[in-house]
């Protein structure tokens, strides 16, 4: 079981988009943090690493689909009842990626920018 931190290759946002992956969790999943290629998420059941789902991502007004691959699973002790941290991997459909990272880099500069005028 790896934390996955050794197999980053992009940087990591808190942004406030939403994700729905049904083979992982019943609900819209708030992400912990985002890259262009993963995120990790809290959820209440233990899913198994190799897991495939279909995914909706929802960034402000828009939804990106595609499918995400649990890379890594490791308990959250520290909540009570126990819950699991989990990195998920996926790759945006090239036709919409350019669409996807650009939804991305906006809501990241205005979190940025609300965060400089708090």
């Amino acid at each position: 079981m790896s934390d996955g931190s050794e197999k980053r290759r992009h940087h990591r946002y808190k942004l406030p988009v939403l994700i729905e992956a049904p083979d992982i969790a019943n609900d819209w999943l708030r992400p912990e943090d985002v890259s262009m290629g993963g995120f990790m998420v809290n959820v209440p059941n233990e899913p198994k690493v190799g897991l495939v789902s279909e995914c909706a991502i929802r960034i402000q007004d828009k939804v990106f689909a595609c499918d995400v691959t649990v890379v890594w699973v490791k308990e959250e002790l520290s909540r009570e009842p126990h819950t699991w941290n989990i990195g998920l991997w996926f790759k945006i459909p090239d036709d919409t990626e350019d669409e996807f990272e650009a939804a991305v880099e906006a809501v990241r500069a205005e979190s940025k920018e609300n965060k400089e005028n708090d």
